[in-house]
């Protein structure tokens, strides 16, 4: 006869086993009166911990863009004044005076090989050229050779060039080999000087802009303030310690350009003048003064002059941005956290201007002028 698996459940046994049951559990009620609290402990922990995680995480994703902002104002200057220096006068002088065209070649008094004045003027010392042949090749290059010739007398292919104050366009016992027209030298030297005054122009613009773009680094106090919302609403007193605090800020890294120019120009050419001699060799007596459209002179070249900086840039500026960490739950004093650059919790940041000559002076302006400088954030 079989035995029914419910007659356990029923009768005087289930009776006392429902008792027994019932009995254990109050059991629950003391681990819940620890485990409840401690749980809700752990909740406001994780919270206000996610809350001071946000804002440091906020303040130095602004700090980051901000750093980077301000940089790629000297990046793009350093550049530009690069451009200057080197490429455009190059290309320029070298669409207007290479050969051919047969206008451009100047013949010989003793029936040699005829010149070009691309060429002539170049040994001169009027303008820096590249010495690697194929142009095509230059974005490729690490390091651009635009470099002048030493027709002036002395070496600018240096970082600090000394320019005489007079350039000779065409020397006179230069020209006694050559036969070139007192009309075309004319042209010529017009030429010459509106292009240098034009690139002169373009530098001493691009130059005034910079100094106001980072006179009070007006773009990294923006854009932090963008990002951040601090300052209560005035982006002027935004970032003061970024731009200051450490011991290699921007503020104490101030880069300071130099302008060359030469105050006469001074040039021979063939003139027809009668006699026995109807082309004689004549010169510009006085040498032409540069002075009077500009008081400092005809514009030649531009370059960093306080070095040091640069090669600092290149290393990198340290940004220590201070921030106030909102209130906590638990009142926790975040003092023990404070930077000691700052005085309370902060955000640091690295940033650098450098150039493929960095593990030098980081110096691709003059000589060599290389415009390749890029903009790089450290953690």
């Amino acid at each position: 006869m079989g035995i029914n698996p419910l007659s356990a459940w029923t009768g005087p046994r289930a009776a006392v086993t429902a008792r027994v049951l019932l009995s254990e559990c109050g059991q629950i009620v003391i681990p819940a009166v620890f485990i409840f609290p401690t749980m809700c402990l752990f909740v406001y922990l994780l919270f206000e911990t996610t809350k001071l995680s946000r804002e440091k995480i906020r303040h130095q994703f602004a700090v980051d863009s901000a750093a980077f902002i301000e940089m790629t104002n000297y990046s793009d200057y350093l550049n530009r004044t690069a451009y200057v220096n080197g490429s455009f006068p190059h290309r320029i002088f070298k669409e207007a005076f290479s050969c051919p065209p047969d206008d451009n070649y100047i013949e010989r008094t003793d029936g040699g090989q005829r010149e070009c004045l691309y060429d002539v003027v170049y040994e001169m010392g009027g303008f820096p050229k590249n010495l690697d042949s194929n142009d095509t090749m230059m974005d490729q290059s690490d390091k651009w050779r635009i470099e002048f010739s030493q027709g002036r007398g002395v070496d600018l292919n240096v970082p600090d060039p000394q320019f005489p104050p007079q350039f000779d366009l065409f020397q006179h016992d230069r020209m006694i080999k050559l036969i070139l027209s007192w009309d075309a030298a004319v042209g010529i030297y017009k030429l010459y000087a509106r292009v240098y005054m034009l690139l002169g122009s373009v530098q001493d613009s691009q130059k005034s802009v910079y100094e106001r773009l980072t006179d009070d680094h007006k773009f990294f106090r923006k854009s932090y303030y963008l990002n951040t919302g601090d300052c209560q609403g005035n982006p002027e007193t935004c970032g003061d310690q970024g731009v200051s605090v450490g011991y290699n800020s921007f503020k104490s890294n101030v880069l300071q350009t130099k302008m060359h120019y030469v105050n006469r120009i001074y040039f021979a050419a063939r003139k027809f003048v009668g006699g026995l001699d109807p082309l004689k060799v004549v010169e510009t007596q006085p040498p032409i003064d540069m002075t009077q459209s500009n008081s400092l002179g005809l514009f030649q070249l531009a370059t960093v002059s306080n070095r040091s900086v640069l090669t600092n840039i290149g290393r990198g500026l340290e940004v220590y941005q201070g921030w106030d960490p909102p209130s906590n739950y638990f009142k926790v004093d975040l003092k023990p956290f404070n930077c000691r650059e700052t005085g309370k919790p902060c955000v640091h940041a690295r940033i650098a201007a450098q150039c493929p000559r960095l593990t030098q002076d980081n110096n691709c302006v003059w000589p060599d002028p290389t415009p390749k400088y890029q903009t790089r954030l450290y953690p």
